[in-house]
């Protein structure tokens, strides 16, 4: 076998091997779309400068909105149709510290009130937990909940 003929064959596995890693991540991407889209509270991934990287369906859904008009937009905005972040904002806590931050929301125009949590997410393996550039926003609409605990102290 002559040295072309062995980088031929060469050529032709090393094609085989980038088309089937390119299937494999082309699958691993619906997956994750799928799961993210599953959840039915509202999902966001948010930049430090709290613009909309992905949402999923519940949070378009709540919004009434279609779900390819959110991203690159105001989370606050988007959500609370506010001009200025929410007072007691989870995720500038979380990009404040690092950390995971966990708060009540109650700015939504139409009386709903949001319990949110933050998580800062690692984009990159090789960043320290300070360079988080994004946070992951679960929100969950908490209205009818203490809406029934208030009644529930009422008869009580």
């Amino acid at each position: 076998m002559s040295d072309v003929d062995k980088l031929r064959e060469l050529n032709q596995l090393l094609e085989e091997k980038v088309i089937e890693r390119t299937q494999l991540l082309a699958r691993a991407k619906r997956t994750w779309q799928s799961t993210f889209d599953a959840f039915v509270d509202p999902l966001s991934i948010v930049d430090r400068s709290m613009r909309i990287v992905r949402t999923n369906l519940a949070f378009a859904h709540h919004r009434g909105i279609d779900v390819r008009q959110v991203t690159g937009k105001l989370c606050h905005q988007v959500l609370f149709d506010r001009e200025s972040v929410c007072q007691g904002c989870p995720v500038a806590q979380t990009f404040a510290s690092g950390e995971a931050g966990q708060g009540e929301l109650e700015q939504d125009p139409r009386g709903r009130i949001f319990r949110m949590w933050s998580v800062p997410l690692q984009v990159d393996e090789d960043q320290e937990s300070e360079a988080m550039d994004q946070a992951v926003c679960h929100y969950k609409d908490v209205t009818d909940e203490i809406e029934l605990t208030r009644k529930m102290i009422q008869t009580e």
